[in-house]
């Protein structure tokens, strides 16, 4: 068989009828189709993929699938523009027929299989890989990255997927349930993080701290291999590839230099030629841009506030009585970057302070101080919005675990007694001036004691 050289991607798409049910309130076809459409913007302009999709046309049941190529700008636009079809079929089995033949056409190019339940055209897609696997021939297993994306109760007909033993298929199958999760595995199918052989410590590199450079396998330097002629050409400088990292799907940014220029969206990664670039961040508000030099063979993760005007929201929090330690989750070091713990301290007075700020994102928010209250409480996820004052209701969020007593109001220090249900009791010294309100847990009770003043 002849074949050809490898597309960008092949994908495999449904849009049965229940693509239009809500994921965290969002149709999961709206999701699929933004990434998708993210993940096609990173191949060159000029390149092409093929999409194999389902469900669009009802009416034709179980022959409902057909194949769509062209260049990436065109499949990106009919990719957006389909519609799912109402109580359109899932002929998965009929679709990875079709795929089979495009992988065997394109050797080398990745598939993408994105779908929300099994077939229901009564055949078995893993019974047919086993099958297809018997009668394929190749030097490299086929890759294909399999989602599946919100199954429900049709998980365990999917679970076959995980367990297929192939020779020439190599399926990666996810079982996922979040809009977030999809992005990581899109990510995952362009394979980059394999690669890496080592990373390029501080010393060797150029930029800011928080921006990544990792050296790939196989990305040395080039010689004349082996030829003895000085005459011979050098073979040309391997590529750079660079990586907004935390970046959304939406997020629309543009690399150039006097010879190369590319726009792309969300944190999918890139292939350029390595040199001098300035990199921005598409946005009238926030956006920035920077200049940074692509090593050639390497891999640049540059955390999205890099490129922003502003990255931080300030905490305006109705109870100052507690000290929160706040620790940055994954998504959230994706974005800035090495982000450490934050403290925020508590104001046990009524002096006006100013508001802290905290780098946006999704922080893990655990209560440190007052020391009766340390580690006794699980961590809150708190989301904080960028470029806004972010109003946190303390005594809500620990609603279910805290309750706030008034502490008699004296001139000089007092001691408080606290007693669980359990009939065990601990003390605390309280100096004067202690803030009015003060949380305890709600299975305990306070009393009052005020120290006897020492005689001269």
């Amino acid at each position: 068989m002849v074949t050809q050289a490898a597309l960008s991607f092949i994908l495999m798409l449904d849009y049965s009828g229940s693509m239009e049910q809500p994921l965290n309130k969002t149709p999961k076809i709206q999701i699929v189709q933004k990434q998708v459409h993210a993940l096609l913007s990173t191949a060159p302009v000029q390149s092409s993929s093929e999409a194999i999709v389902f469900g669009t046309k009802p009416e034709k049941e179980c022959k409902d699938v057909r194949l769509m190529n062209g260049k990436n700008p065109t499949l990106q636009k009919q990719v957006m523009e389909m519609k799912p079809g109402a109580f359109g079929k899932t002929p998965l089995t009929q679709g990875f027929r079709t795929l089979v033949g495009r992988l065997q056409k394109y050797p080398g190019t990745k598939a993408v299989v994105i779908t929300d339940g099994s077939d229901t055209c009564g055949e078995n897609p893993c019974e047919f890989l086993k099958e297809a696997d018997k009668k394929v021939k190749t030097d490299k297993p086929y890759e294909i990255f399999m989602v599946g994306l919100d199954l429900k109760e049709d998980r365990s007909q999917m679970q076959c997927f995980k367990d297929l033993k192939l020779n020439n298929f190599k399926i990666h199958f996810s079982d996922i349930d979040s809009k977030e999760d999809l992005l990581n595995q899109l990510k995952a199918a362009q394979s980059l993080n394999k690669d890496i052989e080592t990373e390029i410590k501080d010393s060797m590199r150029t930029g800011g701290t928080n921006i990544k450079i990792y050296k790939l396998k196989g990305q040395g330097r080039n010689s004349r291999l082996g030829s003895t002629n000085p005459q011979d050409q050098k073979p040309p400088s391997p590529p750079a590839i660079i990586e907004i990292t935390g970046a959304p799907e939406e997020a629309h940014f543009s690399i150039q230099n006097e010879k190369f220029n590319q726009s792309w969206e969300g944190p999918f990664a890139i292939t350029v030629p390595s040199g001098e670039y300035k990199i921005r961040f598409e946005d009238a508000a926030n956006g920035t841009e920077i200049t940074f030099k692509l090593l050639p063979g390497t891999l640049t993760k540059i955390p999205w506030a890099q490129l922003m005007k502003k990255s931080v929201g300030a905490v305006d929090m109705n109870e100052m009585a507690l000290t929160l330690q706040w620790t940055p989750e994954n998504s959230t070091k994706e974005i800035h970057g090495d982000l450490k713990p934050i403290e925020t301290i508590a104001r046990l007075d009524n002096k006006v302070t100013a508001l802290p700020n905290i780098p946006f994102g999704k922080w893990s928010v655990e209560v440190i101080s007052p020391p009766w209250l340390m580690k006794r409480m699980p961590a809150k996820s708190i989301v904080i919005a960028n470029g806004i004052k972010n109003k946190i209701n303390i005594s809500e969020l620990f609603k279910d675990e805290i309750k706030w007593v008034d502490a008699p109001q004296t001139a000089g220090p007092q001691v408080m007694v606290i007693q669980n249900k359990d009939s065990q009791e601990e003390r605390h010294f309280l100096p004067a001036g202690q803030f009015k309100h003060i949380p305890i847990l709600k299975d305990t009770e306070a009393n009052w004691l005020t120290p006897e003043t020492p005689k001269n």
